[in-house]
């Protein structure tokens, strides 16, 4: 897929094995394999690819592979449906310490209108994302949910993305 990406003036990185570039303060193109309709734009304004201490940040950036762990590990979004990745953006980076991404996805049901839906995924130095998750999920479960009777509710918990230790939720 095409990448476009942008991050700090004066600098560029780059992951070889997985396509994905970086050049700052203008759009990088990298070849195109697929149609235009497939590009995914990729964006990190804050070079979190390149922390050290978040590692699992460049997979997570990855077209691919996003989109690949996005329809295996994510069945409370897709379900039966197919998934179609978007766009990818850092939204927010605390160095050495955790990244907070944005996945734009169209969930495509049989015999239904395409649905926009962004997920949310947050990524912790030396933490798996399990117990985000697992906190998330209990207080969802316990009626704050988005149907609750009093309006209070916190974001629906999605599901972990082991692979990335990346906890995810819907926006």
């Amino acid at each position: 897929a095409e990448v476009l990406a942008r991050g700090t003036p004066g600098r560029s990185t780059g992951d070889s094995q997985s396509g994905i570039g970086v050049a700052h303060d203008r759009p990088l193109v990298v070849a195109a394999t697929e149609p235009p309709a497939r590009r995914i734009s990729v964006s990190d304004p804050f070079n979190a690819a390149a922390d050290a201490a978040l590692p699992m940040v460049v997979a997570a950036l990855d077209p691919t592979l996003a989109a690949s762990e996005f329809k295996r590990r994510l069945p409370r979004l897709s379900g039966e449906s197919r998934l179609k990745l978007k766009a990818i953006r850092v939204v927010r980076h605390k160095p050495g310490k955790r990244c907070v991404m944005e996945y734009d996805v169209e969930v495509r049901r049989p015999g239904e209108v395409d649905q926009p839906v962004t997920v949310i995924g947050k990524v912790r130095a030396r933490r798996s994302g399990n117990e985000g998750f697992r906190q998330l999920e209990t207080i969802w479960n316990a009626g704050f949910d988005a149907q609750s009777a009093d309006g209070i509710s916190v974001p629906e918990p999605v599901g972990v993305i082991s692979e990335f230790k990346m906890w995810c939720q819907r926006k």
